[in-house]
């Protein structure tokens, strides 16, 4: 079970397109998902609590819920 992302975990990642995060994250760490260029869907979990700052890309289109 997946609590937490650590700092810069997916940072450079080029070819990421899309995240779904588990529904047990709780926390995301600082840069983790920073220099992803193709990263245009988030899906976040609604227990998510902490997000740090610089964590996703400023350019970054689409989030769901």
């Amino acid at each position: 079970k997946v609590v937490q992302i650590g700092e810069s975990c997916f940072s450079g990642c080029i070819k990421l397109s899309k995240v779904e995060l588990p529904e047990s994250l709780t926390t995301m760490g600082k840069t983790c998902f920073t220099q992803c260029d193709n990263l245009m869907e988030i899906e976040l979990p609604k227990k998510l609590v902490i997000v740090t700052s610089l964590c996703f890309p400023t350019y970054t289109k689409v989030f769901r819920k």
